[in-house]
């Protein structure tokens, strides 16, 4: 399989990639690595079911600013 969507958060943001997969209602994993953390983001048909991050920074857990963010509500986390 190909590498899929490839690029910089300076040109698009996260909660904008997600809006846009789940707008197309996509399935499967969004890999993410920044010089301070490296995240995943599984999807199916655009939701978010999963994810999990190795270092978030203090008080940014990824699940809280995905809930924060209306991306993923607190049932769909726990």
């Amino acid at each position: 399989p190909g590498e899929g969507l490839r690029g910089h958060t300076q040109a698009i943001s996260i909660p904008e990639v997600l809006s846009f997969v789940a707008s197309l209602q996509k399935s499967g994993v969004l890999r993410v690595k920044t010089p301070e953390e490296a995240f995943l983001i599984q999807l199916d048909q655009g939701e978010v079911i999963y994810a999990v991050g190795d270092n978030p920074p203090e008080g940014e857990i990824l699940g809280e600013l995905l809930i924060s963010r209306g991306h993923l509500c607190i049932a769909d986390l726990e």
